[in-house]
């Protein structure tokens, strides 16, 4: 899977005017020359505030280009230009609970670009972000999304997860919870931990390695066959 921010200044305007076609085009002949499938993440957590392409920034001041509607005329016009490359497939991919559509009176779904131009519906959810009721059950928590993707008979993906350092600790409570969530839920058809140790920016250490009991609390439960969904 490729995290694919849109090329330019951050604002999704540019992108639909077709400024940057030419760089496009590029991406899409290496990934016809590549053949195999590819899944492509266009600009994830939109409804954050900590990227270039989020609608407002952290003090909420509305970024000019990037409103909604510029984002999902980006999005149609990228997935567009790649029409016929039967070996890829678009994700689209908020973040659990970011605050900015709540606050604006809008929800993810207003940056939905539409069933042609989406192949699969992620989620950014990290164990540890909220308790863990409010996780699944709260306004576009992991319920809401699930429910979304299947109305819109999606496959549903978990594009990051992983326990940290800093919320979760060396946790197969937090472990069991998860994967059991996940193996409720059919529809899900994918879940990508985030092993990756971001203390420099983030504080968060999120590698696997870093927790030993839950480590092996996932392995045993792979091995015994509990959760199949990993091994297929």
């Amino acid at each position: 899977m490729i995290s694919w921010n849109f090329p330019g200044d951050g604002r999704q305007a540019s992108i639909a005017s077709g400024v940057y076609d030419d760089y496009i085009r590029q991406r899409i002949a290496e990934i016809k020359r590549y053949g195999k499938p590819v899944f492509i993440r266009l600009n994830w957590e939109f409804n954050g505030f900590w990227y270039s392409w989020s609608a407002q920034d952290s003090a909420g001041k509305t970024r000019s280009g990037n409103s909604p509607e510029d984002y999902k005329a980006a999005w149609r016009h990228v997935v567009s230009m790649f029409a016929g490359q039967r070996n890829v497939t678009f994700v689209w991919c908020p973040n659990l609970f970011a605050p900015v559509p709540v606050a604006h009176g809008l929800t993810v779904y207003d940056w939905y670009p539409g069933d042609a131009y989406v192949g699969w519906v992620g989620l950014d959810a990290y164990p540890g972000s909220a308790n863990w009721g409010w996780m699944q059950n709260g306004k576009q928590g992991m319920n809401e999304l699930y429910a979304f993707a299947r109305r819109r008979h999606k496959p549903m993906m978990i594009a990051e997860w992983g326990l940290n350092t800093v919320s979760t600790g060396d946790s197969p409570t937090w472990m069991h919870r998860y994967l059991d969530w996940i193996a409720r839920h059919p529809g899900v058809k994918a879940a990508l931990y985030f092993d990756y140790n971001n203390t420099d920016s983030e504080g968060k250490d999120y590698q696997l390695s870093t927790f030993p009991a839950a480590a092996q609390f996932l392995r045993s439960n792979l091995q015994n066959g509990r959760w199949q969904f990993a091994l297929r």
